[in-house]
């Protein structure tokens, strides 16, 4: 059974992050936590599993930026995942929402394309991340 419930900093110590976000669990734990309660936030379980979290965090009116973290486990819930981070997007109010995404990391360039995010930077954003990495920027925008 999956189900969904508010995010708290202690749900990201408990997702053993998938292969391709295990870089991003090294940062700052304060900002991790501090970005958590600025977001409106999910974590997602199976059973009593924390398998996923995803948030919206405000940047200033208008505009926001969504973070997710994904365990290896998620992937039989992915469906209930994407249609949870579909209605939180859309009835998020800022006309544009962001989120990064790890040049290398297909399936989350994949994910945010399926949750309506359109690449904005196709020949990527160098040394984006604190190791150095490149990022693409993906952006939701309403008229």
């Amino acid at each position: 059974m999956i189900y969904f419930r508010p995010c708290y900093a202690n749900h990201i110590e408990l997702i053993k992050a998938q292969e391709a976000q295990q870089c991003e669990v090294k940062y700052n734990p304060v900002v991790t936590a501090d970005m958590i309660d600025q977001s409106v936030a999910l974590s997602a379980w199976v059973n009593e599993l924390c398998v996923a979290a995803g948030g919206v965090m405000p940047v200033w009116g208008g505009r926001a930026v969504a973070w997710a973290l994904f365990s290896d486990r998620a992937r039989p819930a992915m469906t209930a995942i994407v249609r949870q981070l579909r209605f939180t997007l859309d009835t998020y109010p800022a006309k544009r929402i962001e989120m990064t995404v790890r040049a290398e990391f297909a399936a989350g360039c994949r994910l945010a394309r399926v949750l309506g995010f359109r690449c904005e930077t196709p020949h990527g954003m160098a040394s984006f991340y604190p190791d150095g990495s490149t990022a693409y920027l993906y952006a939701r925008t309403q008229p």
